[in-house]
């Protein structure tokens, strides 16, 4: 057996070390270069995507509260005005923002 290949793998080329083994699904191993970063991926806060969407300027939209139950003593003008969605605040922005960068 040769140095610098891998146990059952005869004829291969030398491993380096800037390149990593990644085992498919059949177990052929395929060469990548290492990732950028080690660290994982971001992920999306799903709690958030389901309240905020993003507006074609990049505004994040969301819903009003007070308009699910407990309706029978606010006014119907009240009602009708929560129903309609709103802008997130300035304040609010960059936070609500980093919860749905992915």
């Amino acid at each position: 057996m040769t140095t610098g290949t891998v146990a059952g793998e005869l004829g291969s080329a030398p491993r380096t070390q800037d390149t990593q083994q990644i085992v498919g699904t059949h177990g052929s191993p395929s060469w990548h270069p290492p990732t950028e970063s080690a660290m994982p991926k971001m992920k999306t806060k799903r709690a958030a995507m389901k309240r905020f969407k993003r507006t074609g300027t990049g505004k994040l939209k969301r819903g009003h509260a007070n308009h699910s139950h407990i309706l029978t003593k606010k006014t119907r003008k009240r009602k009708n005005r929560l129903k309609k969605s709103a802008l997130v605040s300035s304040a609010d922005f960059p936070r609500v923002s980093r919860l749905l960068q992915a």
